[in-house]
């Protein structure tokens, strides 16, 4: 009996370490770390610089893609909502660190950027996979790039000139050049 209270106690004791042991600095996060970053904290509560410094890190981990739905099937339902919100939190910081890499990047360069950031947004938008049930089944659901859309007019209201400027040029180029690729794709003249 004593025995089995020792290993009950140890193992209750290394769980609670596991546990409470802080995450590495995003920068030096390794992918499984990074995850952790979004399942296990509350990003709400962090700083922006952190928040800045993780979101430019998942963007260089994650760009090449991530089995949204196999992470949310290991996920409960409140481990899922968090990640979701996380996501929502990091959009700011990932919209503005384009937008200035985009402004001091040279016409011929432009293209090719707004080339991988569409594909970026492509791979985070399995995260609407985790993305929680709404209580009213009756509203629509926003969608990740529905979302980024109306906090971008938010966060221009919010920024300096020099900024707001940014935000925009790379906001109208980013649409344009998405369009530009969908357009081609697009079924016109069928059934008409």
């Amino acid at each position: 009996m004593i025995v089995a209270l020792a290993a009950l106690v140890v193992s209750v004791a290394a769980g609670w370490a596991l546990w409470v042991q802080p995450l590495p600095d995003p920068e030096l996060a390794n992918r499984k770390q990074l995850i952790l970053w979004l399942v296990t904290r509350d990003l709400e509560a962090e700083s922006p610089d952190l928040h800045a410094r993780l979101a430019r890190r998942l963007d260089e981990e994650f760009h090449s893609g991530i089995d949204w739905d196999q992470c949310g099937g290991l996920l409960s339902n409140s481990q899922r909502a968090r990640v979701w919100d996380n996501v929502l939190i990091l959009l700011k910081p990932w919209f503005l660190d384009k937008a200035d890499t985009y402004a001091n990047l040279t016409p011929t360069e432009q293209e090719a950027y707004l080339d991988r950031q569409i594909e970026t947004i492509a791979v985070w938008r399995g995260a609407e996979s985790l993305r929680p049930d709404e209580i009213d089944s009756e509203a629509p659901r926003e969608s990740l790039m529905q979302h980024v859309f109306s906090q971008i007019e938010t966060w221009k209201e919010r920024a300096e000139p020099p900024q707001r400027e940014r935000i925009e040029r790379f906001q109208t180029a980013l649409q344009k050049r998405w369009f530009a690729r969908v357009m081609p794709k697009l079924p016109f003249g069928l059934g008409g």
